[in-house]
């Protein structure tokens, strides 16, 4: 994730010109970490912040919750956005050590806006 970045593009051929204050918490140990991240743009003018899709100053807010031992891995991510009063994005993804090999699912729903009407994207890996 790039929301600490100070520039949020990838690549070098566009700036990132937003003043923006980064907060959240982070909670982990050996094998759990539970994080909640969002941002608040005081650049009205941001073009990354725009180009999202926002349409005031506070970002969508980011979830992590994975879980780690030797054979067995988890994790659940998710954007909600204050702003639209929805849940954008999530996924969730299980790996796991066999004898046979290595076992991994995924799963990822995506939702979207248009004229008001919440689209829903499904991709199953």
């Amino acid at each position: 994730v790039n929301n600490n970045s100070l520039n949020r593009y990838s690549g070098s051929d566009k700036l990132d010109n937003s003043k923006r204050l980064i907060y959240g918490i982070r909670i982990n140990n050996d094998n759990i970490i539970l994080e909640l991240s969002q941002n608040y743009e005081f650049t009205d003018n941001s073009n990354y912040h725009i180009e999202t899709g926002h349409t005031n100053n506070l970002s969508d807010l980011l979830g992590v919750a994975s879980y780690t031992s030797d054979k067995f891995s988890t994790n659940y991510n998710f954007r909600y956005d204050f702003n639209e009063s929805f849940l954008k994005s999530q996924s969730v993804g299980v790996n796991s050590k066999t004898i046979l090999g290595a076992v991994s699912l995924s799963y990822i729903d995506s939702r979207s806006i248009t004229n008001d009407i919440i689209i829903t994207h499904l991709k199953i890996k």
